[in-house]
């Protein structure tokens, strides 16, 4: 069985096309290292006898076509043969065409070899073909008679007829172009097959495909459309990776957004949403931290409600709520007050500031508002103070006024005769004409007197 089989594949290899020279073409010539192999099937060996040397001979062909074929041969050729013939016996259909195209379809050649060697009287007669079944035509062929040779013989003969085969030469003559089917009108399918090739393109030989699904050139319009869809894939795939490189170098969320516009369900859309999603927690904890650092870092009450009503349920929350109760209850206090020792009285710890006014007065006159809350209030008069002050003892229903001049001035020493209230030295108690710039300055920043007071 295994030997009818090499004879019959050998036989199909030899008749199923008539030979035929070589169609001479115009092309660039490459140098041997820019030449790359072509890729060919060498099917079983046609042997009467010497079974026991078809492997040597099989190698000599195989060294003899390698200098410029890449060459699938021996057991794996040998299988998948009978597999496609014995599917094809099932079907009743032993169409041995489609076979041979099949069996270079496996191994991804076009090109499929075979070789006959009969022993006759004193010698044996040997014949060596190479096939292009896409485009149909028999690229070299050759029949050699070896008389009084021997079968070891015989092995060097192959090998020379490899050779003889795939030449080597410097600079390679140039490769002819495809030979494309022939338009007649007597075989349509050849017809519809040449402009398929012609237009080579994925809807053309679709369009042979829909014709022919079981036509003569199948395989090889599915061959060829699925490698034009693999290459348009991975153009597509090499301009999604593009468009990705650029969103992630970019890193924000409008780069990311764009990749998603071109590519909703692309191959990157997953890590696209999630840095999105990642670049908004990260920008809204930066927006809130900044907006809770400004409400935390003083007793401003409007800066702690910005912040709630941003963040009704914020990561500071809770601290937020606090410090808003704390500014509350500061407020009911009044002003922050130092009693005055041997004196029956309080004195205010800062100057009346900006944020205090405002919130008893609705209002805040003075010019260097810019320098915030907690800077002391300016231009008032002594009546707008007399109205401030009945408003501020009737919502703390405690009595405050201005101090006299006597206790003014026995608070301000405090405890002690210094050159200026706190100290002797000016710069060390006070804002003036050589340090502040000719600006106000937030209460609290100088050195306070012995008393407390500032």
């Amino acid at each position: 069985m295994r030997n009818l089989l090499r004879i019959l594949i050998a036989v199909i290899g030899l008749t199923m096309l008539p030979v035929q020279a070589h169609a001479a073409g115009k092309a660039k010539s490459k140098s041997p290292q820019q030449v790359q192999k072509e890729r060919l099937v060498l099917m079983p060996l046609r042997l009467e006898d010497e079974q026991k040397l078809q492997g040597a001979m099989e190698s000599a062909l195989v060294d003899g076509l390698q200098n410029k074929y890449t060459v699938m041969w021996g057991e794996e050729v040998e299988k998948k043969a009978k597999e496609i013939f014995r599917k094809e016996n099932q079907k009743h259909e032993c169409n041995e065409e489609r076979c041979m195209q099949g069996i270079a379809e496996a191994f991804q050649s076009e090109l499929l070899a075979t070789a006959n060697i009969t022993k006759q009287d004193g010698g044996y007669f040997l014949t060596f073909t190479i096939q292009n079944l896409y485009d149909h035509v028999v690229v070299f062929t050759r029949s050699i008679p070896c008389e009084g040779c021997s079968a070891f013989k015989v092995i060097d003969k192959l090998k020379e007829l490899g050779i003889a085969a795939a030449p080597v030469v410097a600079s390679p003559a140039p490769v002819a172009e495809a030979p494309q089917a022939k338009l007649t009108a007597t075989d349509p399918e050849s017809s519809t097959w040449a402009e398929a090739q012609k237009g080579n393109s994925a809807d053309d030989y679709q369009v042979y495909l829909d014709a022919y699904p079981k036509g003569k050139y199948v395989l090889f319009a599915k061959a060829k459309l699925k490698k034009l869809k693999e290459a348009e894939q991975a153009a597509a795939g090499q301009q999604e990776q593009q468009a990705w490189d650029v969103a992630q170098q970019e890193n924000s969320e409008a780069s990311l957004s764009r990749y998603l516009q071109g590519y909703p369900t692309g191959r990157f859309a997953g890590f696209a949403k999630t840095r999105i999603a990642k670049l908004k927690a990260d920008l809204s904890y930066k927006e809130e931290t900044e907006l809770w650092n400004k409400a935390e870092s003083g007793m401003d009450k409007a800066a702690v409600e910005a912040y709630l009503n941003r963040y009704p349920a914020g990561r500071y929350l809770a601290q937020a709520n606090a410090k808003l109760q704390a500014i509350k209850e500061e407020e009911a206090k009044g002003p922050a007050m130092v009693r005055i020792p041997g004196k029956n009285y309080e004195l205010g710890k800062y100057e009346v500031t900006q944020k205090e006014w405002r919130d008893i007065m609705g209002n805040n006159p003075s010019k260097f508002a810019s320098c915030g809350e907690n800077c002391p209030v300016e231009q008032v008069s002594w009546d707008d103070i007399q109205i401030f002050l009945q408003k501020l003892n009737s919502k703390s229903g405690r009595q405050y006024r201005l101090p006299n001049e006597e206790e003014w001035e026995y608070a301000c020493y405090g405890g002690n005769k210094t050159e200026y209230c706190g100290g002797n030295d000016p710069d060390s108690v006070a804002w003036y004409s050589k340090n502040s710039n000719n600006t106000t300055h937030p209460v609290g920043q100088k050195q306070a007197n012995g008393y407390g007071l500032y």
